[in-house]
């Protein structure tokens, strides 16, 4: 997989990761309740962005540390555009709300060189 940015850098990292939400989103938004006369009144709209993409690679899938640090320093970026594992390619921007990028070593030390590995999840937001 790879994230780009708009002035065309970009991070690639491992196609192990899995989009773990991808097929329980659902784009309908929706909210009901109930009225004063004991009716159920009920509001619908599409949504036309904001899907989650959250990709998790879990305990045996593993990046570098010069990774984790290049996927950060996208953080501030806008414009990213991410190229999945299909091929496909989605406009989206991290989710600062949840945690964006969640990276834990796989062995604990003081301080880590660039081959350190570490478990990855990257949560962001499709546009």
């Amino acid at each position: 997989m790879k994230l780009t940015d708009s002035s065309g850098a970009s991070v690639e990292f491992t196609d192990d990761l899995e989009w773990v939400d991808e097929l329980s989103y659902t784009p309908v938004a929706q909210s009901y309740e109930t009225s004063v006369m004991g009716s159920l009144l009920v509001q619908e709209g599409m949504l036309t962005a904001g899907r989650p993409v959250t990709l998790v690679g879990g305990g045996d899938v593993w990046v570098d540390y010069k990774t984790v640090k290049a996927l950060r320093e996208m953080l501030t970026k806008t414009g990213l555009k991410l190229t999945l594992v299909s091929g496909d390619v989605i406009s989206v921007k991290f989710r600062h709300q949840d945690t964006p990028i969640e990276a834990m070593p796989i062995q604990r030390r003081r301080s880590y060189d660039d081959t350190a590995k570490f478990t990855l999840t990257l949560r962001f937001m499709e546009l």
